[in-house]
């Protein structure tokens, strides 16, 4: 291909990318604003446009670079990064491969990930390059056993069950539906193998920090790889007692809260997972159908099903924890759902730490909580908020709640994730709103 084909083809698939990206943003103004034109509005203040950032200088530093990877802006030169308002924008170049990050939880999420990748492969190569023996001995002798074709189920997870986060690790985890007479009636013991393999996935994904039903493909093989070598030849067990080389550099650190998740995911087979949110959920008077609907969502892992489920379980006290859920529902992909876990947490922390909370109030697709001290708090998992129409329409809703006669209300307060501009912060306090930044 030629030179000037090449920059065809590259103005092409910049395109493509801008239409993606904007197809986002209108999703995210239509996220937040659906149902809110026309509704009153305090005295107009002027919006703000959002920009393009640094990445280097609104990431820290073990964050914009790292072994085997760099982080940059979608759309934009090397350093920059692009925001729409209330997410940043990251693509991940490492040599395993690029990866993207619509907002920078999911960037560390697959730091983390990329760190883990960077571990596992290097538990199987040498320092020549080459595979270890006792790895390829493993490959070999397995794949002329009975074991071959689950291994190929195993090692090949892109097209197939282990690439699937949810309804694959369901499919691996019902022995029943696995495990099928086999010649003269003999029974076939791949069942057992897979849930047995998938155990010693398990407690390697808890070591390595990462979530075992990660969407990350390269991640999959890679666990894959290295724990069905460790289950085949019996040694898993024993190397996953020793320090894995590298884990001290992750960058996502394990609250006492998630530790305590991690763990319940780490005993827990997804059937058992889903018995064991279904019963919570229950529990908290959310009806059946709206547990089948949130259980079975295709945006949620088991591991977000888990986190928010014992996060509003855990908030004692609390009404409306179904009206919740069913705002959960409203999440249309991966990015959605972790926004849903986000805020829940957020809830959560403030409940514990701060203030119960009395209610959980839906406003359009968030919610947000009613505190024993009549209070108003808006909890926002964001990266970077300008003052704009969407930010806007948003805070007018909120102040809707004010005229509520069932539930008297002092003060609101909006405590975000990340930072605001100094326009929405002058915006806020003359709406009567205390802010919080860095939550």
């Amino acid at each position: 291909m030629n030179l000037t084909n090449r920059l065809q083809l590259r103005r092409y698939i910049n395109s493509v990318i801008l239409k993606t990206c904007m197809a986002i943003a209108i999703g995210t103004i239509i996220f937040f604003t659906t149902d809110c034109m026309g509704q009153s509005q305090t005295p107009f203040i002027p919006y703000e446009i959002p920009r393009v950032l640094v990445a280097s200088q609104i990431l820290p530093p073990d964050l914009s670079i790292g072994d085997n990877y760099s982080v940059s802006g979608r759309l934009a030169p090397p350093e920059d990064t692009v925001n729409y308002g209330f997410t940043n924008e990251f693509e991940i170049v490492s040599i395993f491969g690029n990866f993207e990050a619509h907002c920078e939880d999911m960037l560390r999420i697959r730091i983390q990930e990329i760190k883990a990748i960077g571990i596992l492969r290097e538990m199987r190569i040498t320092k020549s390059g080459n595979k270890t023996k006792a790895f390829a001995n493993v490959l070999e002798k397995v794949g002329k056993s009975s074991y071959s074709g689950v291994m190929e189920l195993i090692l090949h997870p892109v097209d197939t069950v282990t690439g699937i986060p949810k309804g694959g690790w369901r499919f691996i985890t019902r022995s029943g539906e696995m495990v099928k007479g086999g010649p003269e009636g003999k029974e076939d013991t791949s069942g057992d193998t897979l849930i047995d393999f998938s155990k010693l996935k398990r407690r390697y994904a808890y070591k390595l920090g990462v979530d075992v039903y990660s969407t990350n493909k390269v991640l999959q093989k890679e666990l894959n790889s290295v724990s069905w070598a460790g289950f085949a030849s019996g040694e898993g067990i024993s190397l996953i007692k020793k320090p894995l080389r590298g884990t001290e550099g992750m960058v996502i650190e394990r609250t006492p809260f998630l530790d305590k998740i991690d763990k319940i995911l780490l005993d827990n087979a997804p059937d058992d997972l889903q018995r064991i949110n279904q019963e919570k959920l229950k529990q908290m008077g959310v009806k059946e159908p709206v547990i089948k609907e949130f259980l079975r969502h295709q945006s949620y892992s088991p591991r977000n099903e888990t986190i928010i489920v014992h996060a509003l379980a855990e908030m004692d006290g609390a009404r409306n924890r179904d009206q919740f859920i069913k705002q959960a529902l409203l999440a249309e992909h991966e990015e959605r759902a972790l926004l849903y876990q986000n805020l829940v947490e957020m809830m959560y922390s403030y409940h514990k730490d701060v203030n119960p909370i009395r209610d959980l109030i839906p406003v359009r697709k968030l919610a947000v909580g009613y505190t024993a001290e009549q209070a108003i708090i808006s909890m926002l998992p964001l990266d970077y908020m300008y003052w704009s129409e969407i930010t806007d329409l948003f805070v007018s809703e909120i102040l809707l709640l004010l005229e509520s006669e069932d539930r008297p209300v002092k003060r609101v307060n909006m405590w975000i994730s990340g930072e605001c501009t100094p326009r929405v912060r002058k915006a806020l306090a003359a709406k009567g709103i205390t802010l919080k930044e860095n939550m």
